[in-house]
């Protein structure tokens, strides 16, 4: 835009320069002479002017185009730029930032629709509906982030959890997990809670769960209003009438524009590393930087040991454990050149294993 308007103004200044002694003296020679003389280069500069004008608009309409597409709005971030560089890649060159329009269900208020009948959301808790969250939404896999990435979605990341450099992931040293398969776990536990007989849950001898059931709980009810909160719906629901149901019946479907998680799934397939016993054990290292824990924290924590009756590692006795392992894991390493390998981790096992 700078290099057009500099164009521009250099037109318009030949157009309307102040004319020399020689022009004056042929301007004198007769008015009708001049008028001739001047009238098809006033038509010549505005037809510059205009053609100027429509190509810098053409190179900004187009410039604008490129730039939407190759950072399109896509799972609910603004731009982009902000993706870790996997991700943003992803999105980039393949389907996965594709939109598909979809009509919601809700069951209560739909006549017998068989597909819907038989989603695995739609079973009793059963092996069949386990296996679609663990198969699907597991929240047991773990990929690495480089610094850049970390600065890029805006972390400072000296103050993060990181692996060796010598590890053999290059620059990529920062374990992270997608926010979408943890907010469907959430959805996962809170439903657990829903039906602890079946799911054996803990339970006290009030009937209620356990401290360590409700802290699980509460840590996912909130995240899923952080996350509800800050993309807020404007889809809009009706009412309608349900036969046997006195009052008008909400009906919560709506047309959406929705994405296929199945990117997402593959994705962490492919870059998973949560079987690498270095990282799955890692612990942390001299210079590493602590966050200190809320008190609400260490009170809430303390209640859960108390409760389970001293089957729960104290944190040093925790960290005591962990530090074994890790260190098994590093000889291993160190001593055939190879990457300790452990079994993948079962959903239940994330939360609760060393």
């Amino acid at each position: 835009m700078a290099c057009c308007t500099a164009i521009m103004n250099k037109l318009r200044d030949e157009k309307w320069r102040p004319l020399s002694d020689d022009e004056e003296d042929q301007q004198d020679s007769g008015l009708i002479d001049q008028s001739a003389r001047t009238r098809p280069r006033s038509r010549q500069n505005l037809w510059q002017v205009s053609l100027v004008a429509t190509a810098c608009s053409a190179f900004f309409i187009a410039g604008y185009a490129i730039r939407s597409a190759a950072t399109p709005m896509s799972w609910n971030y603004d731009s982009a730029t902000i993706l870790p560089s996997m991700i943003r890649d992803l999105l980039q060159t393949t389907d996965a930032s594709k939109s598909f329009s979809h009509f919601t269900e809700t069951p209560q208020v739909r006549e017998a629709d068989p597909h819907l009948q038989e989603h695995p959301w739609r079973l009793a808790p059963s092996p069949e509906r386990e296996a679609f969250y663990h198969q699907y939404f597991g929240h047991n896999k773990i990929f690495l982030l480089s610094a850049e990435d970390m600065k890029r979605m805006g972390k400072d990341p000296t103050k993060y959890a990181h692996i060796g450099e010598d590890w053999g992931y290059g620059d990529k040293i920062y374990p992270a997990r997608l926010d979408f398969t943890h907010q469907m776990h959430c959805i996962h536990v809170l439903h657990t809670m829903l039906n602890p007989i079946d799911y054996k849950i803990n339970a006290t001898e009030q009937g209620g769960v356990t401290p360590l059931v409700k802290g699980h709980g509460e840590h996912c009810l909130w995240a899923l209003y952080d996350y509800i909160s800050c993309h807020v719906s404007w889809d809009v629901y009706n009412y309608k009438w349900l036969d046997g149901f006195p009052r008008p019946y909400p009906d919560h479907a709506s047309q959406r524009q929705c994405r296929s998680w199945k990117p997402l799934h593959d994705f962490y397939l492919q870059n998973d590393v949560s079987t690498d016993a270095r990282i799955l054990y890692m612990v942390p290292q001299p210079g590493d930087h602590m966050h200190p824990m809320t008190d609400e924290q260490r009170a809430r924590d303390a209640a859960i040991r108390d409760a389970a009756g001293g089957s729960l590692l104290q944190p040093d006795e925790w960290l005591v454990e962990r530090r074994k392992m890790f260190n098994e894991a590093m000889q291993h390493w160190r001593d055939t050149g190879e990457v300790p390998r452990v079994a993948p981790l079962t959903p239940e096992e994330v939360n609760t294993a060393i």
